[in-house]
This record gives C-alpha cells, structure tokens and sequence, in this order.
C-alpha cells in the first residue's frame, strides 16, 4: 500500500509538495519540491492483491512476464549496466530536443488512446517513435491492447449501475410516446434490478452475498462518485436521467452494449471465463448495511 502511495502522489509531474528544512539553528526554510517519478514494479501479485484500485490501475501499464532464461547463461551484475546508464546519462543532454519533437508527433498518431491512457503511455511511444517507425507502431498496438483488456476490469460497478439504468430507461420508454424521456428513479429501484440480474440471471451471487454486498446506501456513494446529484424528494433522495446522459455515461465508463459482457457490462469478473464468487474472485467491495 506505500508503493501505491508512492504512484499516487508522483503519478504526473508539476504537484508540489511543500516541506520544511532545518537551514541552522532555530531557522527554517519552506521549500518546494516536485514528486513526479516513473516507478517500476516487479511483482508476483497482481496490484489488486498489492493494494490497488481501480484508479491505480489507469495510472500503470501491467506486463506480463514470462520466466527464461537469459543468453549470456548467468545473472546480470550491476557494471554489466554501466556503459548502458553513461549512454543514458549524455541522451538526456544531448537527444532531448528529439524527444520534444516527437511528443508532438505521438500526439497527433495516437488517436487510438484517450485520456489517463495517453499519459501514461506518452514517454515510452515517444522514445519508440525516436526509435523507427515500426517499434512505434508496434508499442502503439501493444498500447491499444492493454487498453481494451484493462477495460474490462475498470468501472465494474458503474457498469451494472449503467446497465440497471438502461433496463430502467426501457421500461420507462414503453409507457412514455415522447422523445424527451427524463428517467426519475430512487436507489432502490436500481437495487431491485440488480438482484435480477446479479442472482437470478447470472446467478453470481446468492441472495445472501447480494444483501451483503449490495446495499441502497452502497448504490447512493455510486452514483455520487458517476456525477448524479440526487434531490430529496418526500424524504427520499430522487435521481434523473436523459437519453442523451445515459450514452455519455456508456462512453465515459466503457458500457457501450447492454448485451452481455461484450460491450464491459458483466458483474465481478474480470475477464471472459472469470466468472464465479469464488476466494480468488470475490467482490470487490466490502459489505455495507442495507438501509
């Protein structure tokens, strides 16, 4: 939990942190420092089990690494890396008006990442567009992989929440023959559907470990956390929603289909063929009280 810590607070260059040095005697002096680093992590743990969440997860690039062995037939020592640091010492010297200049390229090239992706895989498409054309394009595509990958895990609940919303939206078109449809519905009715469909349909939790882990209150902190700002109505807090704002919420939280786990809407698995509630794929939150 302190690497994440770490990531965190140097995840973007320009926060400063201010801290307070001892200069002599009783004097002291405010300073100004700045965090930003590139950290590298080698684990066997995934960085769930690490202590990350979701939001750490769009600050990383996971790789996955395979076990070989390595040509020269020993383990690397720290002088085999000595002329590599020297080379890599002059290249911020010498090669950084090259890397500017491709920043601007990569820019305008990856069109396919948005948002947090882009900065964090900015510096290392940059060096490859450096590189040639080919590392660049193959770091480009390597990118947009994870990216659809990493999909998959970010934003599960926001995703059945979306998904609970649409079915609500479905059912509320049917009796409404305007276009203008404004959806004014209350956590519970959201808890209702998504019992339909987390314990009858999927059948990935039991009624038991929904009432656990499901809650109208867990279902509020959600919807605060997507932007809904809920008004008190006969005591009881009342959301609404537009066509319009269920598409943008789809595209914000990669919910783009409501047909299955094709468009990210799934409950707590992972990836395709991670189904289930077991020790390895609990969910991912701890139990609130039911209200």
């Amino acid at each position: 939990k302190e690497l994440w810590k770490l990531v965190r607070a140097a995840f973007k260059a320009g926060a400063q942190i201010p801290r307070v040095t001892k200069v002599r005697g009783e004097y002291f002096e405010l300073s100004f420092f700045d965090p930003y680093s590139p950290y590298i992590f080698a684990s066997t743990e995934t960085p769930e089990e690490l202590g990350g969440s979701e939001a750490d997860l769009t600050r990383t690039i996971i790789i996955v690494m395979k076990f070989g062995r390595d040509p020269s037939g020993r383990d690397p020592e720290p002088n085999d890396f000595t002329r590599f640091r020297e080379k890599m010492y002059l290249a911020r010297l010498t090669r950084a008006n090259e890397i500017i200049e491709a920043i601007e390229k990569v820019k305008c090239l990856a069109k396919t990442l948005t948002g947090r992706e882009r900065e964090v895989w900015l510096p290392l498409l940059s060096l490859a567009r450096v590189i040639d054309e080919k590392v660049f394009n193959e770091i480009l595509n390597l990118a947009a992989e994870l990216f659809e990958a990493k999909k998959l895990e970010l934003y599960r609940d926001e995703r059945l929440i979306i998904e609970a919303l649409e079915r609500l939206m479905m059912d509320e078109a049917q009796k409404s023959l305007g276009d203008d449809l404004l959806l004014r519905f209350y956590a519970k009715d959201l808890n209702a559907i998504l019992k339909d469909i987390l314990v009858f349909e999927r059948q990935e939790l039991t009624e038991k470990q929904f009432e656990r882990f499901w809650s109208t209150r867990r279902i509020g902190k959600i919807l605060s956390r997507m932007g809904f700002k809920g008004r008190l109505y006969k005591g009881i807090k009342r959301y609404t929603l537009t066509r319009a704002e269920l598409e943008d919420l789809k595209q914000k939280y990669f919910a783009l289909s409501s047909s299955g786990n094709e468009g990210g809407f799934g409950g707590f698995g992972v990836f395709p063929g991670e189904r289930g509630t077991s020790e390895k794929n609990p969910p991912q939150h701890e139990a609130e009280p039911s209200e």
